[in-house]
C-alpha cells in the first residue's frame, strides 16, 4: 500500500500514472438551426412543396489525450498503414530495426514512480518516449470543445385534390445526422491496430421515409 502524498511532491506528483483535467477555456456548445422551402401549384388540383432544414453544432464537448504517442512513429508499427509490428513488438537488443521496440526502462524502480505500473517494469517500448510527456500515462483533457454535429433534412410533399371530399398527400423525407470528435483506437496488446488523432465521423444516421394519406 502506497501512502498518499497529496500535492507535497510538486511536479513529481503521480508520475507514471494517467492524469486528467477540465478544459479551463470550456465554452457552452452552440447550435445553429436553419430552414427554407417553397410551394408550387402545378395545376388546379396539384401542388408540390419542398423544404430543407439543417443544424450545425461546431463546438460540442468531448475529450482528448494530449499525451499520445507520435502518430508517425506509431504508423511505422501499424501493418494496416504499411508498417511492421516488429518495429514496436521486438526487443531492440536482438533486432536493430525495432527502433520503437522494447528497451531498458529508465523509470524502473525509480522511487518517484512507486505505485505505477512503470515502476515495476524492467523494459518498456521506446514508442512511449515519443509522447510529449513520457513520464506520465495518458493526460486527458475533458470538456474540450472539439466535437461537431451536422444535421441535414429534405422533405418533399405532393398533394392532389381528387374530388370535392378527397385529397391525397404523399410525403418523402430524407435526413442525415453526423457527429464527429476525436477518435483514437488504442493498441491491442503491444501492436497498434489503428491510430487516428483527428476529427472522424463516429456516429452516422441516415433515415428515409415515405408516407401517403
Amino acid at each position: 500500500m502506497v501512502q498518499p502524498t497529496g500535492a507535497s511532491l510538486g511536479l513529481l506528483t503521480n508520475l507514471g500514472n494517467a492524469q486528467s483535467y477540465i478544459n479551463p477555456n470550456f465554452r457552452i456548445a452552440n447550435a445553429l438551426q436553419f430552414s427554407f422551402g417553397f410551394e408550387q401549384q402545378l395545376s388546379s388540383n396539384d401542388t408540390l412543396e419542398m423544404s430543407y432544414s439543417g443544424m450545425r453544432a461546431p463546438n460540442n464537448p468531448t475529450s482528448q489525450d494530449i499525451n499520445s504517442v507520435n502518430e508517425v512513429a506509431e504508423a511505422a508499427c501499424n501493418i494496416q498503414m504499411g508498417g511492421s509490428h516488429h518495429i514496436c513488438d521486438d526487443n531492440y537488443a536482438t533486432n536493430s530495426k525495432a527502433i520503437y521496440g522494447y528497451v531498458a526502462n529508465p523509470f524502473y524502480h525509480v522511487p518517484a514512480f512507486n505505485g505505477s505500473a512503470t515502476y515495476g517494469q524492467s523494459t518498456t517500448q521506446a514508442l512511449n518516449f515519443t509522447k510529449p510527456m513520457p513520464e506520465f500515462g495518458s493526460v486527458t483533457e475533458n470538456l474540450w470543445n472539439g466535437a461537431r454535429s451536422w444535421y441535414n433534412s429534405l422533405q418533399v410533399t405532393a398533394m392532389h385534390r381528387s374530388g370535392k371530399f378527397l385529397t391525397l398527400h404523399a410525403t418523402w423525407n430524407w435526413s442525415k445526422l453526423m457527429d464527429a470528435g476525436v477518435m483514437r483506437i488504442t493498441p491491442i496488446g503491444s501492436s497498434p491496430v489503428l491510430s487516428m488523432q483527428m476529427m472522424q465521423p463516429i456516429t452516422l444516421q441516415s433515415l428515409e421515409s415515405i408516407s401517403c394519406r
